[in-house]
């Protein structure tokens, strides 16, 4: 009886965890369909060049312009190394807790699709736009209720 109920639980915990693994390859598989690490990257660019303006007015002085290439490439090093751990990690953890293995495997078909790879396409122009709108319209506003705020919580 013992040796039934070993070899049943081995053989459910070996399909178990072929199972997850299958699910998570399906999950990296939807990452390289849909070029995660070049879209977030796109959209990290998209940041960081809103970064790099509001820097730019903090950093004077005649070497200005060297300081900001230091820190655009300190910050560019960092942010890939963010970016790889976070979906080979993060995100795969993530999709694995919330979404099914039917739900990614559709997730697969729509992005291997016409409309899912426009999707995929413009998504980043997209984020860049919206970056802009944020930077101009409502950023300016945005710092000057956050300066009232600190002024007011003094």
């Amino acid at each position: 009886m013992k040796k039934t109920l070993l070899v049943a639980l081995l053989i459910a915990t070996t399909c178990f965890g072929s199972f997850a693994q299958d699910k998570k390859a399906e999950i990296k598989k939807l990452f390289d369909l849909m070029s995660s690490e070049k879209m977030m990257a796109q959209t990290m660019n998209n940041i960081m060049n809103a970064m790099k303006q509001q820097m730019a007015s903090n950093i004077q002085g005649n070497d200005a312009k060297a300081k900001m290439d230091k820190m655009s490439a300190y910050l560019t090093e960092e942010t890939t190394t963010m970016l790889k751990s976070m979906i080979n990690e993060d995100m795969v953890g993530l999709y694995d807790k919330h979404f099914t293995e039917a739900e990614i495997k559709d997730f697969i078909a729509f992005y291997q699709s016409p409309s899912g790879q426009k999707f995929l396409t413009e998504t980043p122009a997209l984020t860049g736009e919206l970056m802009g709108i944020l930077m101009q319209k409502y950023m300016p506003a945005f710092r000057e209720r956050m300066k009232a705020k600190m002024e007011e919580l003094k």
